[in-house]
């Protein structure tokens, strides 16, 4: 067993992945350490727009330190702990996704390397358990083991005042799309067209006969490309809109539109 020290992005990224599912949100209420932090927040700070998000926000920040120390424990090395941190948090956009697959592996990579060799793991049961718990939900939903969420009617205090919340069930039949069918084509007011699924974003613009995207997988050196010619790029927009999935990668769509006659060339933005 290794532990890995992953960057500060790598936990936005899963961050964004699990605020951009709703599911996953409505599965917060569930779990009784979010709900006792929904409990306490509520009556101290009335400006926190979603408490699910700041949750969520929460425990990945925890987990971070939590990786930091695994790492600096298992090989006895001096780790900065803000080295990557700017004066204020960045605005963590989320990724709308129901891939819970995805969801499973990033976080289930992240649970993996916030202990040491010796089992020793410095995230306290408020952020562990949930955040185990997520893994867990995204593994069933995504097995097709689980079809609904059932949210239990609890007692909460508002204002020295109890209140009783409802009980609801969410159906997951329509949560969970496989991963050809995950992604969309839509067109935009100035006539462009957007592609787009969990790995990149492609533009295809009729007028200006030219094509852009980004990945969104490589937050290091955020990869993106354009092309070099025009010619034939109406057979290459009809190609991509033929052949672009859920699992089309940035690459793999500049293929699609080089293999019509355009040529293409892919750069770091990070350079």
């Amino acid at each position: 067993m290794s532990v890995i020290q992953f960057p500060l992005n790598q936990f936005e990224k899963v961050e964004s992945l699990i605020i951009g599912n709703p599911f996953v949100l409505q599965f917060l209420n569930t779990l009784p350490e979010y709900n006792e932090f929904k409990d306490y927040y509520i009556q101290i700070d009335k400006s926190i727009e979603s408490m699910e998000k700041y949750f969520i926000g929460a425990m990945m920040w925890y987990s971070y330190v939590a990786n930091k120390v695994a790492f600096a424990l298992q090989y006895k090395k001096q780790v900065d702990f803000f080295d990557e941190q700017e004066d204020e948090k960045p605005n963590v956009q989320p990724l709308p996704n129901n891939d819970f697959k995805l969801i499973r592996e990033e976080l289930g990579s992240i649970h993996y390397n916030i202990y040491t060799n010796g089992g020793n793991v410095f995230l306290g049961p408020d952020w562990l358990n949930p955040l185990k718990a997520i893994i867990e939900f995204c593994e069933s939903v995504a097995s097709g083991k689980i079809q609904e969420i059932k949210i239990p009617v609890r007692n909460i205090s508002l204002n020295g005042q109890y209140k009783k919340t409802e009980a609801n069930v969410i159906a997951l039949s329509k949560a969970v799309k496989s991963e050809f069918e995950n992604f969309e084509i839509k067109e935009l007011k100035d006539e462009k067209i957007l592609f787009s699924n969990q790995y990149c974003v492609v533009t295809y613009d009729p007028i200006e006969m030219d094509f852009s995207g980004r990945d969104l997988t490589d937050m290091n050196n955020e990869p993106r490309f354009y092309n070099k010619t025009r010619r034939s790029h109406k057979k290459a927009f009809e190609n991509l809109k033929a052949y672009f999935s859920g699992k089309t990668t940035m690459y793999e769509a500049m293929t699609l539109i080089t293999e019509k006659g355009v040529k293409c060339s892919s750069y770091c933005a990070m350079d």
